[in-house]
């Protein structure tokens, strides 16, 4: 019983469950945008970063329509963490969408979200790309 616990932890399955919208979207987009990374509570650190924690789609999706994303907007998110955001804005079909992420680990997993990601339509894979 234990082996099944403990073999459930770290897929955010908690998160999933509180937050159906976003694993609506997360499914319908074909990534994994969920999780969590903690940096260093110093911030007098010289290289502190802050931590990765995604918004929500209910409240990124707000924004991008009040910015007026659509097929004229070229998006950029710097520290785009696992993509969430560079997905949504191409999900309102952006011309095209670009995440910058400083973190490897964070940047992998946007490139692993970027290859597994669904066509925005039958033609091509969404138009997006990490640095």
């Amino acid at each position: 019983m234990f082996s099944i616990l403990n073999s459930l932890k770290g897929k955010q399955l908690k998160t999933r469950l509180l937050n159906p919208r976003d694993q609506f979207f997360d499914l319908l987009l074909g990534v994994n945008t969920f999780g969590y990374k903690h940096y260093s509570d110093n911030r007098k650190d010289p290289v502190w970063k802050g931590d990765y924690e995604p918004c929500r789609y209910k409240d990124l999706f707000k924004l991008l329509r009040h910015a007026d994303v659509g097929p004229e907007t070229v998006f950029v998110d710097f520290g785009c963490g696992l993509g969430r955001a560079v997905f949504g804005a191409n999900h309102l079909k952006a011309s095209k969408s670009i995440g910058v992420e400083f973190d490897k680990d964070l940047y992998q997993g946007a490139e692993t979200n970027r290859l597994k990601s669904k066509p925005l339509d039958n033609m091509n894979r969404p138009r997006c790309c990490f640095f």
